[in-house]
């Protein structure tokens, strides 16, 4: 997915300001909206001693069940 590629820089830059600061049991997450060839996706990422951990991507609501999973 090229355009995933095209956005981990960005986050990984400035990951607290990018990506939406998730609730609930991803509070520690945030989610950045990936869209592109008529489809949206969710990137789900946390920061932990400024590394940037990249936790699910996907559809919506399965990107939010792998990482509340993973977390």
């Amino acid at each position: 997915m090229r355009i995933v590629a095209d956005v981990i820089p960005r986050i990984v830059q400035d990951p607290c300001t990018v990506g939406e600061r998730k609730s609930g049991p991803l509070k520690d997450c945030y989610g950045f909206t990936l869209s592109g060839s008529g489809a949206a996706y969710r990137l789900i990422y946390t920061v932990r001693d400024e590394v940037v951990i990249f936790i699910a991507v996907g559809p919506h609501d399965a990107a939010y069940r792998d990482a509340t999973k993973r977390i």
